[in-house]
């Protein structure tokens, strides 16, 4: 019989004998000891038991043993969650901490226990690793995307496109970004082991967990190292493929993998192993692979090999071999380049290539002078920033990516409803009034949850005004058709079209942001109509990260997209570098003054404030620009 020892303060001494009772009904073949934590004699203890790993026992008391049950084995207390967990893993040693988490040594106990795990199973939650492809955020499977909107917790790799996560994670998904210390930078990279225990920490506690990466999981994607782990925890997993980089970036750079007058096949290869850090032997084997590809009428395919390729490409026989480096592959900002063998190293000095760069050796490799296509793209090279609200600017980046853009959106402001009994009064109301003024989709969405909450029937709103063709479009997708709908995105516009109307008497419902000027209510009390306007959502700015705020400043944007005078406000406030020079776009002539009042003269407008209009603005008047081409 195992003997296990638990350790108590003196404070949890009245917990100790439902303790004992919940422990030896549900695990009998366990002999437990409770000792004070005064008493225990660190030499004689090959494991401490505390509070946290009690804790991993007994968590789900209340789901093994229902609370009716007249056998009263459960616990009558909450015990403290994960408190000071410590093993002592040498009797010579002091006592351990775990510097990650508190989970650490707990997790080590539960391992390959099968009756442990056959007791707790039923509680654990499910692990997806799954590959979102290489590249642009629309290779991910159809069945990755499901996973992904679905899962608790998404833990993303720091390469992986995060237009991903903003675009196909659920409203209450917990993102865990692989970085450390708020950084991304290699050298403060989270550890394989750190990562692994980051998985199964979500599992234990209950939650579909989706392990994402770039590429494919099992193409040097170490996926099958985390399933490995999960294994003797009794853990469930599913592994959804992806499309890995060397179809995607071969793909985008117009290189086939394989072609019949050019190879018979392709062989992949890793340039970085950790053995190759303290033996030459190590690129000797590499080169060899890569000369057997050569004689055999193959391509190479060489992953991770950026930083050690002038290692191993002295020792390729075939020195004019023709090579791709591809960086970026798939995504808007790909950059491809061919060389020979004998002259890459000359090339990646010149052009400072980044990682992720594949590298394709081979006669296939010729074959992109003439089949490339992404660069011919009409929008390829455009660096494009766009600050919007977060449907619109995932709307506008993947319109202008889709044309070879590499256009990247953020929301700068978090739009906040505001409190249900503070605008219930009115729309209680709504049979008072002849017209509602809605000026932006997100009022829309907030207007209906409101009406929802209330129990306010959609059919008793009054006559609708709304601005630009995007508000119109949300209302006609419910069946509503807009009475008005002025020609002019703008408070202009409404007022345009209240011009000709007679409008004295007539009752107008505003609800409106907290940064909604007054113009238009002013206007129309000046034409003796009466309106209620009334905040419905507030505007609150975000705090933008410090990585974010310094990834927006490194992309050193052609052009900024700004949707509203708040953003201009933002921007100028928080994000403006003056050595930066950029293109305004407006899609509204409040912006655009808003722009000229900060000193920015010339800007660009669309004529259609809609993101069709945005994209002819760009393919008429932009994609020639000397700036980009």
């Amino acid at each position: 019989m195992e003997h296990l020892l638990i350790g108590i303060s003196e404070t949890e001494r009245d917990q100790t004998n439902d303790i004992h009772r919940f422990l030896n009904h549900h695990l009998p073949h366990i002999q437990w000891d409770f000792k004070s934590f005064n008493d225990i004699v660190p030499e004689k203890i090959n494991h401490l038991l505390t509070d946290a790993e009690i804790d991993l026992f007994v968590c789900s008391y209340q789901r093994i043993v229902p609370q009716s049950t007249q056998d009263k084995t459960c616990l009558t207390t909450t015990l403290p969650k994960l408190k000071d967990i410590v093993q002592i893993e040498d009797p010579s040693k002091e006592v351990i901490e775990s510097p990650f988490g508190k989970y650490k040594y707990a997790l080590k106990f539960l391992k390959n226990r099968t009756d442990l795990i056959d007791l707790f199973s039923p509680y654990f939650g499910k692990v997806w690793l799954i590959g979102a492809g290489a590249g642009n955020k629309e290779l991910i499977t159809v069945k990755g995307r499901k996973r992904v909107s679905e899962a608790d917790v998404v833990i993303s790799d720091y390469l992986l496109d995060q237009d991903i996560l903003k675009s196909y994670t659920g409203e209450h998904t917990l993102i865990v970004p692989l970085t450390k210390y708020g950084k991304r930078i290699k050298k403060n990279h989270v550890s394989q082991g750190n990562i692994n225990e980051t998985i199964l920490r979500y599992a234990l506690l209950e939650k579909k967990v989706v392990r994402l990466k770039g590429g494919d999981p099992f193409v040097f994607g170490r996926g099958g190292e985390e399933c490995e782990y999960l294994l003797p925890y009794g853990i469930d997993y599913e592994v959804i493929p992806g499309i890995s980089a060397m179809l995607s970036a071969l793909s985008y750079a117009g290189i086939p993998l394989t072609h019949r007058d050019y190879n018979a096949g392709f062989i992949v290869i890793t340039g970085y192993r950790r053995e190759c850090e303290e033996s030459h032997e190590c690129y000797q084997r590499i080169a060899r692979k890569i000369n057997f590809a050569l004689e055999a009428d193959l391509v190479a395919i060489l992953f991770m090999s950026l930083s050690n390729w002038n290692h191993f490409a002295q020792l390729i026989t075939y020195q004019e071999a023709p090579v791709a480096f591809i960086e970026s592959g798939a995504y808007p900002r790909q950059r491809v380049f061919l060389s020979e063998v004998h002259k890459a190293q000359s090339l990646i000095e010149k052009e400072d290539f980044k990682s992720p760069t594949l590298i394709v050796v081979g006669e296939n490799v010729q074959v992109r002078n003439h089949l490339k296509w992404f660069e011919h793209l009409p929008l390829y090279g455009m660096r494009i920033l766009v600050f919007a609200s977060e449907k619109l600017s995932v709307e506008t980046s993947d319109l202008l990516n889709d044309l070879g853009a590499d256009c990247r959106g953020y929301e700068l402001y978090d739009l906040v409803p505001e409190r249900i009994d503070q605008v219930s009064p009115y729309l209680k109301g709504l049979s008072n009034y002849d017209y509602i003024v809605i000026t932006s989709r997100n009022a829309i969405d907030i207007l209906l949850s409101d009406l929802k909450a209330l129990n306010i029937d959609i059919r008793t709103l009054p006559k609708i005004i709304v601005t630009g063709k995007k508000t119109e479009g949300e209302f006609r997708k419910l069946g509503i058709i807009p009475d008005i709908v002025p020609n002019s995105f703008s408070t202009d516009g409404i007022i345009d079209s209240l011009s000709q109307l007679d409008i004295k008497g007539k009752r107008f419902l505003f609800p409106k942001s907290s940064l909604t000027k007054g113009v238009l209510s002013s206007y129309i009390r000046e034409m003796e109509g009466i309106v209620d306007d009334f905040i419905l959502y507030k505007n609150v700015p975000k705090k933008l990260s410090e990585i974010t705020q310094q990834d927006i400043l490194d992309f050193k944007a052609h052009y900024i997209i700004f949707t509203s005078s708040s953003s201009v406000e933002y921007y100028f406030k928080s994000l403006y570098d003056l050595n930066h020079r950029f293109i305004p776009v407006s899609i509204g002539s409040k912006t655009s003054q808003a722009l000229r009042d900060r000193g920015i003269e010339d800007v660009m407008e669309a004529k259609s404030f809609t993101t069709n209009g945005i994209k002819d603005l760009f393919l008429r008047d932009i994609a020639k620009s000397p700036m980009v081409h």
